[in-house]
């Protein structure tokens, strides 16, 4: 019988669509009930070559991990998030941004607040469709004071 480790990858693709508002937590409580570093290597590598499905429920489960075990490297992952990001597809862009503003939300600010991520979220936030610029906008307030002096001032020169 194959272990949990060995059949996380193959649970990640049957479980990625459709998803339910359960579906991160349950899959959480089982990688948390095992070893989160030795699951940590499959997520890892699902979020950098799985279907964009998978890499949206690897996306939820590294943010319930960080959220609920604040001592959780997210390094690794981060480098991921930059990359989607900037990615093609509109859904894997909101993933990254609600990832990144999950970890603000969260206290890991200064984990995400790298000039890549900063640059991505403005990029986004000038330039992609309105929901995602949105949130996008959002997130760079959240992390970033220089973005709402930048802001501020953007809109105090309208009103002139």
């Amino acid at each position: 019988m194959q272990s949990f480790i060995e059949q996380l990858p193959a649970l990640l693709r049957q479980l990625a669509e459709p998803t339910t508002p359960h579906t991160t937590k349950e899959l959480w409580c089982r990688i948390a009930s095992e070893e989160w570093e030795q699951c940590a290597l499959n997520l890892l590598h699902e979020l950098r070559t799985g279907e964009n499905d998978v890499k949206r429920l690897v996306l939820s489960i590294v943010c319930e991990q960080a959220h609920i075990v604040r001592s959780t490297p997210i390094q690794p992952f981060l480098i991921e998030i930059e990359r989607l990001l900037t990615d093609d597809d509109r859904l894997m862009r909101m993933a990254a941004v609600g990832a990144v503003r999950d970890f603000v939300e969260h206290g890991r600010d200064n984990d995400v607040a790298s000039p890549s991520v900063l640059a991505s979220l403005r990029r986004i936030a000038c330039h992609d469709e309105l929901p995602l610029a949105r949130e996008a906008l959002l997130t760079l307030l959240e992390m970033d004071d220089g973005a709402v002096r930048e802001f501020t001032s953007l809109l105090r020169d309208r009103e002139k």
